[in-house]
């Protein structure tokens, strides 16, 4: 039986947000996209589980109808992955797909991860 695991948690930044460059032209990782990394990563710790191939199922619950692109808001969730020991990277090979959907919720806005073994 292949297994999966399902993680609810709020929204990640964009890619177009995450990063900075500092006085020296050097980039860096803003403070809150690192710390919603490592909090999807104990999260992902938690289930004490990893896979060889997977396939990711992410669910954004967005609070209003401003723009925005799905695939911007990956980077992190793969990153927490990763971070937290479910894969062991998150290139194609092992990542094999992603299933990014974009939902209404104006009371509830969170994100829905759900990642399936192949």
């Amino acid at each position: 039986m292949k297994r999966k695991i399902e993680i609810t948690t709020n929204k990640p930044l964009s890619v177009n947000q995450i990063w900075r460059r500092g006085r020296y032209g050097q980039t860096y990782k803003l403070q809150e996209a690192r710390d919603w990394q490592t909090t999807l990563a104990w999260y992902v710790k938690e289930k004490r589980t990893s896979f060889e191939k997977c396939r990711v199922d992410v669910d954004f619950y967005f609070e209003d109808d401003s723009r925005c692109d799905l695939d911007n808001l990956l980077k992190l969730v793969g990153d927490g992955l990763v971070e937290g020991g479910l894969i062991a990277d998150d290139r194609w090979q092992i990542l094999n797909e992603w299933r990014p959907k974009g939902h209404l919720d104006r009371t509830n806005p969170r994100t829905e991860i759900i990642i399936h073994e192949l």
